[in-house]
């Protein structure tokens, strides 16, 4: 930013700014005068890299004030919301006369920018005219036509002007970026996705603050990360979560990795800084593999084997997790062959076979942990094989909260349900990345049809005791099924297909599924 350059922008944008340097004082806003947006139309401007040497601001409803500057550069080759707005401007007189805009003013063309596989060179126009959006009015129709083109042509598009002709448009905007803050053209400007809010309800801003970044994004990095993904050794157990994860690893570049206040690990090289807690915590799954070795009880309190946390130094853990041996190892004061013992118990569980989390964590810890584990180890057969991602929890259709007293803890609803109930009910909330919905009154029924299927089982095995004064136990691996009846083989089918179901749903995390085979349909063909 040059000294006394002025902005005009709207408050949001300068608050934001106030606390990224780009401001006279730091986290200080004074403006000089302020402006209404009517005040701006008409108004000839210069658009940086445009092919216009000049053209002029008109208003659109879509802009929103506490989004960005509040003022946009119109490309209405390929942004639906901008063509429409032009092509009414174009061809209305009296919106026109409404904001004293003349023809002037509107009399340009689309230029050619990206070409997008399925939607050419002027994928807005296409688009609109695919969606027979007639108006700006016509909101749904222009989100859906803008989510449409942007993703195709964000991954896919390729540029057909300027410097960067052939570049892929994710590869030509680093560079485009690059170019416009060398020539001064402009400046780096951050604000939250959406709204964010603190605990006493105020807006959060994008501060600027010295920290550690991880270069994710790095071309070879991203390669082997996204071809792990990519490859039958990986399981998302959903598509959305395989594209969720393919997403985000053509998306996330530099990382914040750092912070100066609350719990958590010291950087290694920079003891003032905390790793940030997204960051932190994504290969720590490795010492799961012996842990046993370290510690008597769960909790870690009590130390094992006469070890403590000072003899675990960086010597230490290479040689458990990498292998590599040194002179170190001799001297670091635990036993060699304790440490061959982990070294063992380690490359027997890894690589991690299933990683359980929510789906909110796709876009930054999942996606971290496998770089992190590509980092680490740079071995296809460390990287982690399925990573299941899930919904967040409702309790009867609604959010869970304290203050309408749907809050339910495990200890609460085994407390209400027992163990069995609470697992049916849970099992029965839904799979994958859906808002899981715990219903009462399932967990309710549950209870009455365990309770009753109890006594059946009871009842039968006093029949048969009363009836025969003895009960067979039949060993499953030795039945001979070559005397069974017609009926008893109708059973065995029925059983043996309702146990293959179950085991698929279980491989494929569906516990809906596996509740429907493994218990609501087993209970059905054993009593009928």
């Amino acid at each position: 930013m040059k000294s006394g350059e002025l902005f005009i922008c709207s408050e949001n944008a300068a608050i934001n700014m106030s606390y990224q340097e780009l401001t006279k004082e730091n986290k200080k806003v004074i403006p000089i005068e302020k402006i209404k947006g009517s005040e701006l139309l008409g108004v000839c401007v210069e658009a940086p890299l445009s092919v216009y040497g000049k053209i002029y601001a008109i208003p659109m409803e879509t802009i929103s004030m506490n989004k960005g500057t509040g003022i946009v550069t119109s490309v209405p080759s390929d942004a639906p919301d901008d063509w429409v707005t032009l092509r009414e401007f174009q061809t209305d007189e009296k919106i026109r006369a409404k904001y004293k805009i003349t023809e002037e003013m509107v009399d340009f063309k689309p230029v050619p920018i990206i070409n997008i596989p399925d939607f050419g060179n002027l994928s807005a126009i296409e688009v609109c005219n695919r969606f027979e959006i007639k108006n700006s009015k016509e909101k749904e129709k222009l989100i859906k036509a803008k989510d449409e083109v942007y993703s195709k042509g964000f991954y896919s598009g390729i540029m057909e002007i300027g410097d960067y002709t052939g570049l892929k448009v994710n590869e030509a905007k680093i560079k485009v970026k690059a170019e416009m803050i060398t020539k001064n053209l402009a400046v780096s400007y951050y604000e939250p996705e959406s709204v964010v809010k603190n605990r006493m309800g105020e807006n959060c801003i994008v501060a600027l603050v010295d920290q550690w970044f991880i270069t994710y994004g790095e071309d070879n990095w991203q390669k082997f990360v996204m071809d792990h993904v990519k490859s039958d050794d990986f399981n998302a157990y959903s598509q959305a979560t395989q594209k969720g994860f393919e997403e985000i690893i053509n998306w996330l570049k530099e990382w914040g990795c750092s912070r100066t206040f609350g719990l958590g690990s010291k950087i290694p090289w920079d003891k003032q800084y905390l790793i940030e807690s997204l960051s932190d915590s994504t290969i720590y799954m490795a010492y799961y593999t012996i842990s046993n070795f370290l510690h008597e009880d769960l909790y870690g309190d009590k130390s094992k084997n006469g070890l403590s946390s000072e003899l675990f130094t960086e010597e230490v853990f290479d040689y458990i997790f990498l292998g590599i041996n040194n002179e170190a190892i001799i001297s670091c004061g635990i036993p060699v062959e304790l440490l061959d013992q982990m070294r063992e118990s380690f490359t027997f569980w890894y690589p991690m076979d299933l990683r359980c989390s929510g789906k909110d964590l796709i876009g930054n810890h999942l996606t971290m942990s496998l770089y992190n584990h590509a980092a680490v180890w740079n071995d296809k057969n460390y990287m982690p094989r399925g990573i299941f991602c899930n919904g967040y929890i409702l309790v009867n259709g609604e959010k869970m909260s304290k203050s309408k007293g749907n809050f339910y803890t495990l200890n609460d609803i085994i407390r209400d349900y027992g163990c069995d109930a609470s697992r049916i009910a849970l099992a029965d909330c839904g799979d994958g990345l859906d808002d899981a919905n715990f219903v009462t009154e399932i967990a309710d029924s549950s209870v009455n049809r365990l309770y009753s299927f109890e006594n059946f089982v009871k009842i039968l095995i006093k029949e048969t005791w009363e009836k025969k004064n003895e009960i067979v136990f039949i060993d499953p691996d030795n039945i001979n099924v070559d005397n069974f009846n017609y009926f008893d083989k109708i059973f065995d089918n029925n059983i043996n297909y309702l146990l293959d179901q179950t085991k698929v749903a279980y491989n494929h995390m569906k516990y809906k599924d596996v509740l429907k085979y493994g218990f609501y349909e087993f209970i059905v063909r054993i009593l009928f």
